[in-house]
């Protein structure tokens, strides 16, 4: 296990009054490409309705942070692996029903005003006991396991604040998978990563006891599914996050 080399943590200022001009919300947010925040509503003024208008109704992607509506970054290679993931746990979890999965419509309210959707969760039965329908919708904190799949139009500010934010609010475990690299990372906490190359293994941890996911098997898995395509897609675009 390696202690990650990560900035210090970022501590949102949720009083947007503060932030004075766009450029501090694209840096409050992450430093985001501009074409990921929505004008509708205006930034800094959105609210979970919004968000639900957009995932449901209008079938855009989306989180909500700093009252600004941004679009999830999810071409056909980060779907396809967040589908492949999200196989392995169900399958995992038909011998071991320890809780439940979800993809990337799982929408999970961390605060008041600060949704995040991670591209695959897990969530404990203890987690899930007692909880509405209502809340279901609004899965209260992170989940215990929250995998991101990092994509081109990700920033490594914008993944650095979201792993403080995962732990802050309940996670156990994060993975980020990068399809470009074919390598990923498993945090057990936010100053304890390891990095995990294409021969090495994801691991559920205490989390997800026994179960193992090796990397190449993995990817291989996903290049038999890109094969069957009657189109040679581009490969994935590498993220600086």
């Amino acid at each position: 296990m390696s202690t990650a080399e990560l900035t210090s943590p970022i501590s949102p200022d949720w009083s947007l009054p503060n932030i004075g001009t766009l450029a501090q919300l694209v840096h409050q947010l992450g430093d985001l490409p501009l074409q990921r925040i929505l004008l509708k509503p205006p930034p800094g003024s959105a609210g979970e309705a919004d968000l639900l208008q957009c995932v449901e109704v209008e079938k855009v992607g989306c989180e909500l942070a700093d009252g600004t509506l941004v679009v999830k970054t999810m071409g056909y290679h980060e779907s396809l692996i967040a589908m492949l993931l999200s196989f392995r746990l169900l399958e995992y979890l038909k011998a071991n029903p320890l809780g439940m999965v979800a993809g990337e419509s799982g929408i999970c309210r961390l605060l008041p005003g600060l949704v995040r959707t991670p591209d695959v969760s897990f969530v404990s039965i203890e987690r899930l006991k007692g909880l509405t329908d209502n809340e279901l919708t609004f899965c209260p904190g992170a989940p215990d396991l929250c995998v991101e799949v990092l994509s081109a139009g990700n920033t490594r500010r914008e993944m650095e604040r979201k792993l403080h934010e995962y732990f802050e609010h309940g996670a156990r475990l994060v993975w980020y998978v990068d399809p470009a690299r074919r390598t990923a990372r498993a945090f057990s906490s936010v100053d304890n990563v390891l990095e995990i190359d294409v021969d090495g293994t994801l691991s559920g941890s205490d989390v997800l006891p026994g179960l193992t996911i090796s990397l190449r098997d993995f990817f291989a898995e996903y290049d038999k599914h890109l094969a069957r395509l009657p189109i040679q897609l581009k490969p994935p675009s590498p993220s600086d996050a």
